[in-house]
C-alpha cells in the first residue's frame, strides 16, 4: 500500500508505485484502486490487504488526520512499515516521529545528488526479501532434468521455467541467499 499527502508528494508516490508494479510487486494506491463509498472503509479495507504500507513523509503527511489514521491502524494490525523521506526540510516529529522512529527508511529527499533508481533499487530489493521473503529456490526433478525455478512467499506464487541451470545461475542464488541472510540480519540489529 503506498500512503502520501496528495497535495505533496502524489507525483513521486505514484512513480514508486508504478516501478514497484513494474517489478511484479503487488500496489494499491487511492488514485489506482479507488476507495470505495466510505473513505475510512476504503482506507481500513486498503490496510487491512496490504503486506506493507509504504508512507512518503511530509508536513502534510504528517498534519493529515487521514494519514495519521491509516499509519496508526497499520502499525496495531503489525502490518510492516516503510518509511520514505521526501523532504530535505523535514524531520518527522509527534506521532510520525514515533511510529517511524527505528525503522529502516528510504531517502528520496534530494533527488538532484541522488538518482531515484538507488533508492528504488534498495526499496524493491528490501521489499522482495523483507515483506515478500522471496527467494529462488530449484529442485531437480527425478529424470536428471532441471525442474522450473519456483519463488515462494506468502502472497504469491510464480514459477520460472528453465531448460537448464548453469554454474553461473547457481552462483547467483548463492549469492542472492547470502544478501537476503544479511540483510535479515542487519536489520534484527
Amino acid at each position: 500500500m503506498i500512503s502520501y499527502a496528495w497535495t505533496e508528494t502524489q507525483d513521486l508516490a505514484y512513480e514508486v508505485a508504478e516501478q514497484l508494479k513494474n517489478e511484479n510487486i503487488p500496489i494499491w494506491m487511492d488514485i489506482r484502486n479507488g476507495l470505495g463509498g466510505h473513505i475510512n472503509d476504503g482506507m481500513a479495507e486498503a490496510v487491512e490487504n496490504s503486506a506493507a504500507v509504504c508512507f512518503f513523509m511530509t508536513p502534510k503527511y504528517q498534519s493529515s488526520k487521514s494519514c495519521r489514521k491509516e499509519l496508526e491502524y497499520a502499525e496495531k494490525l503489525e502490518i510492516p512499515l516503510i518509511p520514505c523521506r521526501c523532504r530535505v526540510d523535514f524531520k518527522p516529529s509527534g506521532w510520525l516521529g514515533i511510529i517511524s522512529a527505528g525503522l529502516l527508511w528510504y531517502d528520496f529527499r534530494d533527488l538532484s545528488d541522488k538518482p531515484v533508481n538507488n533508492t528504488m533499487n534498495k526499496l524493491i530489493k528490501y521489499i522482495q526479501m523483507n515483506i515478500f521473503k522471496t527467494t529462488p529456490t530449484v529442485f531437480p526433478d527425478l529424470e536428471g532434468r532441471t525442474s522450473p525455478i519456483i519463488f515462494r512467499n506468502r502472497h504469491q506464487f510464480r514459477t520460472i521455467e528453465k531448460q537448464s541451470i548453469t554454474n553461473q545461475d547457481e552462483t547467483t542464488f548463492s549469492k542472492m541467499n547470502q544478501l537476503n541472510n544479511e540483510i535479515s540480519s542487519s536489520s534484527l540489529k
